[in-house]
């Protein structure tokens, strides 16, 4: 947790966190740090995929703060509602459709970025840090969203993703998908970019000390995780050392 908090702002890591694990914790925290920093807090981006999960962290944001100015200013949002800035905070385009559908929107916006990258790139060149919270769950259109500005971000903006692999919800996201289905933000963080991040994994447990509770938990993530039975017989096999040697 440590390393994450403290970890350069520049530095760009991609945090697998089990359920109970401080993930919440570590990601306020490290905005907190960062603001420490001297980091004006209007240049930290925390996204995250639903409504309840960004108003959960506003709340524990401002539980870290020393005052409530120093993180008044954090740009705390969903991805829907960022790429619905993007598309109408940045053009004078004067005919937004209040009902218009989440997914055309993110198209929407996403074209927008291809079309002038130049004009992003500015504006994203003013972002020092990103957050973004259950990457798990990112997938179809907003994967792609996320890739692209995450692409587009200077070299100098750090970026911190937090996910849990054994929490995927979603194989898709809409009926147009083809290419991409069944595909997660974490997963192609792994696939494709590992010389650009860092990886590392919050596996301790806080929530509770019973040890049938922990080992039933890590024993179910792994069933979901991993792919064939010699590989979870063995990592089983591993953990239960792991946990009799502590």
């Amino acid at each position: 947790q440590r390393e994450i908090i403290e970890a350069p702002e520049d530095k760009r890591i991609v945090v697998n966190a089990m359920p109970g694990a401080g993930k919440t914790a570590v990601a306020c925290a490290k905005i907190s740090e960062l603001i420490n920093r001297g980091i004006p807090a209007s240049q930290i981006w925390l996204l995250s995929f639903t409504r309840t999960a960004v108003q959960e962290l506003k709340n524990r944001i401002a539980s870290f703060a020393d005052e409530d100015r120093d993180v008044i200013g954090v740009k705390i949002a969903t991805i829907d509602s960022r790429a619905w800035y993007l598309r109408f905070g940045m053009t004078d385009d004067k005919g937004k459709s209040l009902f218009q559908d989440y997914d055309l929107s993110i198209n929407q916006a996403l074209e927008m970025i291809k079309e002038n990258p130049s004009e992003y790139e500015q504006a994203f060149g003013e972002i020092a840090h990103v957050i973004i919270d259950e990457a798990q769950d990112i997938t179809g259109i907003r994967l792609n969203l996320i890739d692209q500005i995450v692409q587009m971000l200077p070299i100098s903006c750090g970026v911190t993703v937090f996910g849990d692999e054994a929490q995927a919800i979603y194989g898709f996201t809409s009926d147009e998908e083809t290419e991409q289905d069944g595909i997660n933000y974490l997963k192609l963080l792994r696939e494709q970019y590992t010389e650009q991040f860092t990886f590392k994994t919050l596996n301790s447990m806080h929530r509770t000390d019973n040890l049938r509770l922990q080992k039933l938990i890590d024993d179910l993530r792994l069933d979901i995780q991993v792919q064939t039975p010699a590989e979870v017989i063995s990592q089983k096999d591993t953990a239960t050392k792991i946990r009799g040697a502590v």
